[in-house]
């Protein structure tokens, strides 16, 4: 049944008509020819927004590419894209998420056309967190900022874990949202141990 569901979304025959930007009886958002035009989300990234504190900490990040897992509504996505594009216009976007087949608040097709109507190109990994791990590992290799808002029992296991160190390197910034909402470091997998004496 999930394939079927994958199918139908990507065919634009998804049930849910919630956009991104603007809650859940809005319309989808029309793209326009100039890309510069469609950006600036109004989010207010750095005035209180709702992802305020973690557009603050990847400010002064040198990142071209980030790995997101678990997408939620889309919008911590695009104010984490337009606050580093600031300093690196060529940022590569992917995202670990199940969407709609886990009973997520956007489609997989609502969440790409939203961020192509932003101007950028998102990579998406329909799958479990150790699948998309796997195949991001496989197509793609290292990136340089990974976020994860997903609940730490889906992640910090013995299986996937492991997989996480697959798809950094040693200066890769690793990023959880913890119980309390807060964006906070995690150690870098990639990153040689150091031995005690």
């Amino acid at each position: 049944m999930p394939l079927l569901k994958l199918w139908n979304s990507i065919r634009g025959r998804s049930t849910k008509t919630q956009s991104i930007d603007q809650g859940p009886a809005a319309e989808p958002r029309t793209t326009t020819k100039t890309k510069k035009s469609n950006r600036g989300s109004g989010l207010g990234i750095f005035g209180g927004g709702p992802h305020a504190g973690l557009c603050k900490r990847v400010k002064s990040v040198d990142a071209s590419s980030v790995l997101e897992i678990s997408v939620e509504d889309g919008s911590r996505a695009l104010a984490v894209l337009e606050t580093i594009e600031k300093t690196n216009k060529n940022v590569r976007y992917l995202a670990i998420d199940q969407f709609e087949m886990a009973g997520g608040p956007v489609s997989l097709k609502q969440f790409h056309q939203t961020l192509r109507s932003r101007g950028f190109r998102p990579q998406l990994f329909p799958e479990t967190i150790q699948r998309g791990l796997i195949r991001v590992a496989h197509t793609v290799g290292a990136v340089d900022l990974v976020l994860i808002a997903a609940l730490p029992e889906t992640w910090q296991t013995p299986q996937v874990l492991p997989l996480l160190s697959r798809v950094t390197h040693q200066s890769s910034l690793v990023l959880y949202r913890d119980e309390e909402e807060t964006w906070k470091t995690y150690p870098n997998p990639a990153a040689p141990q150091r031995r005690a004496a």
